[in-house]
């Protein structure tokens, strides 16, 4: 079965914590990032790669709207 990359974008950390424990149980996911607002999730896509991110919509510094807006462009 294909390994789904995940990225976890959240600027609650207990919120990160939970999902990233209960996907890395999964045997077909991977969490490969874990960033607490926009901006740093921009960072770090380009080397993670992944296939799924999870967003908060609403966050400081950059919210889920705006990273989805980015990567759009």
């Amino acid at each position: 079965m294909a390994n789904i990359r995940v990225m976890i974008v959240d600027d609650n950390e207990d919120i990160r914590t939970s999902l990233a424990d209960f996907l890395q149980k999964q045997p077909e996911i991977s969490v490969v990032g874990e960033a607490a607002n926009g901006a740093d999730a921009m960072k770090m896509i380009p080397d993670a790669r992944p296939d799924v991110l999870l967003l908060d919509m609403i966050m400081p510094v950059l919210d889920g709207f705006g990273v989805m807006a980015r990567l759009q462009q």
